[in-house]
């Protein structure tokens, strides 16, 4: 329930309460309307309540019942979400796409597809629940305001020490020390504190009147005595809560009567039924002062005082009968109002079966079928209810005549709708193959698809059409349960199996049929049992062609609007057409936008391509850190950019960059980690902080180790920097990949090979180029203690391997390699290798790592 729904139902046993307390105030014990606003209160702060045939709500129709007209209402802190309706989106792939470089090879489009999955939840503060917090926190000020204020002036009162006050606190004593003050800031008795509680008396008190003081004190005693104080302060915080229901006050002010009235009962009843009339003069003679709604003080006639004196004046001796009267009325508000109506069964909102084909009477016979408790029966046992149930030539017939028709209907949102599909499902897999002919061995066809395509969800998707098949072993063990419950986990676990692929691997026929076999044998072993066998036998449809290039070609079109926006304002148009970009400025179509202050060169390829004749080259204007605008290459600079983009090599003979320059900003995050202490770290303390720092931003991370690839950089590196980005932290990058690959293929970690992605090539001539030599080498290596072996000590291994062997190509002569065979050359590199490991580090280098060529 939801506090508008515990509020509601509160309030109409409130309601029952106050019509019950104005008929027989004064004809029963006051503390049963204390027990009567106990159980309201209950009512008003617990989320759940237990069914009862008895309850008021079973009175009502199915559809006007509490819970379902509050479903309807606004779910102020709702703690069941039944009434909110609810959307499910599929995960969606969405491919980390270049930001300014478009790639024109298939394979490489196909390789930057990522997933990308949301890593946080929004959370919505609704207008109602606004409002809710705020009434509430207003009427709680409000009474904590009151409070303090009261409470500062009754700690300017005096303590009485006086013979009656002495003698009085003698007779009266409790656990909790009881003191006795006196303020002229009252106009009437009253106790305040729980702890400590106080008698505070009126300045104007006559200590010497013997027939009133008594009376006075004794009712402030039992309030102190019952802690009525704790009593008060949970009825003004559920006040609070419920600020917004007009019933709840009427509640508060009652309630708050009760226990004046309650203690006047029980002051009488000590004092004796013969003082009824004392007691009420004493009433009489206090001079009622109105002091506020101050949960934590007991005023001794804050209340009525009329409604006390009556009250008062028609006290009896407690009767068999009045008792008895005052528990069937206990009882009966607790079974008739906070109770629910007990759970409808499905099937009593189920009527007819939908169309014309079968009767109110027939529809009837069909749904009895649907017997309680069935889930809890062994199969034996179902079967054995089932047939015995259907035991006449004309149920069998229209058993028949039901599971032949072909019935279409569209289910209403409503409970007949929901009841019907689950009498439909339950018929189609449970009742009909478990009385069939061949009940022990069943087919099952279904099918399960993946998410539709991103850029039009109409588009068509994979679908995995399968045949299951269900084979009973014990049907004295099996429950009718397991066996449907068997069925419901092979759709969910191939759902959500075809929901977690790419689209990369959708589309991947040879992957997907790998893929979903070893599922199936997985579903075979974990769900099957010896009670009951699974078998699976499926078809699978990949994912379009068209719908990838689809896919794909709105993630990178979406990334070219990202890029571009920022220059809009100043001209620049653009449009995404035929897997490319055409960028115009001024009536020119536009090479690419040289922005020094990000560090990039924005540009759909590097070479001059198919651009027009007039095609120019623009630059990002920037003033006090400001985008200003833009402006077209001078003469100069065009014929620098023309001859630059001549001399690089044509897209087909140069793989295009797949993200764009490291910017200044990015460089400064990762020699962030150079500090001065980095060489003494150990190398896998060193590669925690790089894979945090890669973790934080993987496309900054892909710009710096392109350029690292390339060798190519629009920031300016001094000596060290370059050496820590291309050697340091290649290194680590490469590290932490091995790493991560082995954890997800769940292989030791221990000993890892790792293949250095710093592989290097020379080429040199002769003089009169009728020779030349070329040698490309890659190499791996071994860390057997990462915790023991330092950045220095490892980059110094690596380094001093890679510098020997660049150093042997430099000084050896053509001539001298032209006497040299690839054995030669490859015991060299192992030679270098050799000399630069120890035992922390191994590396390691053979002749499939070398290419060398000599003519």
């Amino acid at each position: 329930m939801n506090l508008l729904q515990m509020s509601l139902s509160g309030g109409i046993m409130i309601l029952a309460i106050i019509i019950i307390r104005v008929l027989t105030i004064n004809k029963l014990p006051k503390k049963v309307f204390l027990i009567l606003w106990g159980i309201a209160l209950l009512r008003l702060v617990l989320p759940f309540s237990f069914s009862s045939v008895f309850s008021i709500y079973s009175l009502m129709p199915q559809s006007s019942y509490t819970s379902e007209f509050m479903s309807g209402l606004p779910a102020i802190l709702s703690a069941d979400r039944s009434s909110v309706s609810v959307s499910i989106e599929h995960p969606k792939e969405i491919p980390a796409a270049p930001a300014a470089i478009q790639t024109d090879e298939r394979a490489d489009q196909l390789n930057d597809l990522k997933t990308d999955v949301p890593s946080e939840s929004s959370f919505s503060l609704s207008l109602w629940t606004f409002i809710w917090i705020t009434g509430m926190i207003l009427l709680a000020g409000f009474f904590i305001f009151s409070y303090f204020k009261c409470y500062r002036e009754f700690q300017m009162s005096f303590p009485v020490d006086n013979e009656i006050s002495r003698k009085w606190l003698t007779a009266h004593q409790l656990r909790r020390p009881i003191s006795i003050r006196q303020s002229g800031c009252i106009g009437t008795p009253l106790t305040y504190g729980i702890f400590h509680p106080v008698i505070l008396m009126p300045g104007n008190t006559d200590w010497n009147d013997e027939k009133t003081l008594p009376y006075v004190l004794e009712h402030e005693f039992v309030h102190i005595e019952r802690l009525d104080m704790i009593t008060k302060l949970i009825f003004t915080a559920v006040l609070c809560i419920h600020w917004f229901n007009p019933v709840i006050y009427a509640m508060y002010i009652l309630a708050n009567r009760d226990l004046e009235l309650s203690c006047d009962e029980t002051v009488i009843r000590r004092f004796g039924e013969d003082k009824k009339s004392a007691y009420a003069k004493a009433l009489l003679n206090m001079e009622e002062r109105k002091s506020g709604m101050i949960p934590l003080y007991n005023s001794f006639s804050k209340n009525a005082i009329e409604e006390r004196i009556t009250a008062a004046m028609k006290i009896r001796k407690r009767s068999i009968f009045t008792l008895l009267i005052a528990a069937i009325l206990i009882i009966g508000i607790i079974l008739g109002f906070a109770t629910s109506r007990p759970s409808a069964s499905k099937k009593d909102y189920l009527t007819t079966i939908p169309g014309d084909e079968f009767s109110r009477e027939e529809s009837q016979e069909l749904f009895a079928l649907w017997f309680e408790d069935y889930e809890s029966m062994t199969v034996t046992e179902f079967r054995e209810k089932a047939l015995s149930l259907i035991d006449t030539p004309e149920y069998r017939a229209l058993i028949e005549r039901f599971s032949q028709n072909e019935i279409v209907f569209e289910v209403e949102d409503n409970k007949e709708g929901e009841a019907l599909s689950e009498f439909f499902d339950y018929f189609f897999h449970v009742f009909e193959p478990l009385t069939a002919e061949n009940w022990q061995v069943r087919y099952f066809d279904d099918f399960v698809y993946s998410a539709s395509s991103p850029s039009d969800p109409s588009s068509d998707t994979a679908s995995l059409e399968y045949t299951l098949c269900m084979k009973i072993l014990n049907s004295d063990a099996l429950t009718t349960a397991e066996y449907d419950n068997a069925r419901r986990q092979v759709h969910d676990i191939l759902w959500s199996f075809l929901q977690e692929k790419t689209v990369l691997q959708l589309i991947d026929e040879q992957y997907m049929a790998e893929a979903i076999q070893t599922e199936i044998d997985q579903i075979a072993s974990q769900t099957g049992s010896d009670k009951l066998e699974l078998s699976i036998d499926y078809f699978y449809t990949p994912i379009s062609e068209q719908t990838l290039t689809e896919y794909y070609n709105t993630q990178i079109e979406a990334e070219w609007n990202n890029v571009l926006s920022p220059y809009a304002a100043f001209g620049l148009t653009w449009k995404y057409e035929n897997e490319g970009v055409k960028m115009y400025f001024q009536g020119h179509e536009v090479k690419g936008i040289f922005d020094a202050k990000k560090g990039t060169w924005v540009t759909e390829h590097i070479g001059n391509g198919t651009f027009a004749p007039d095609a120019v080259e623009l630059y990002a204007e920037y003033e006090n850190e400001t985008l200003t605008g833009l402006r077209p290459a001078s003469r100069q600079e065009q014929k620098e950019w023309d001859s630059i983009r001549s001399s690089n090599m044509n897209t087909d003979e140069k793989e295009a960059r797949q993200y764009p320059f490291g910017t200044k900003a990015d460089y400064e995050s990762l020699l962030a980690l150079m500090t001065p202490d980095y060489q003494s770290m150990s190398v896998s303390e060193f590669n925690t902080a790089l894979l945090n720092w890669c973790n934080e931003d993987s496309e900054r991370m892909e710009r710096i180790f392109e350029d690292v690839y390339n060798d190519e950089y629009a920031v300016t590196l001094s000596e060290n920097e370059k050496t820590f980005v291309t050697l340091t932290a290649a290194l680590s990058r490469c590290e932490n990949a091995t790493m991560v690959e082995a954890t997800l293929a769940e292989t030791p970690s221990h000993n890892l090979t790792y293949c250095a992605e710093l592989s290097q090539s020379y080429y040199k001539c002769s003089e009169d180029n009728h020779a030349f030599v070329s040698l490309w080498y890659q190499f791996s290596y071994q860390i057997t203690d990462e915790n023991k072996l330092s950045v220095a000590e490892r980059d110094q291994c690596i380094g001093g391997m890679m510098d020997s062997v660049q150093t042997f190509f430099s000084e050896t002569s053509i001539d001298d390699f032209a006497a040299m065979s690839q054995s030669v050359v490859t015991t060299k590199l192992q030679e270098y290798a050799a000399k630069y490991s120890n035992e922390l580090i191994i590396i390691e280098i053979n002749a499939a790592q070398i290419d060398y060529n000599e003519n």
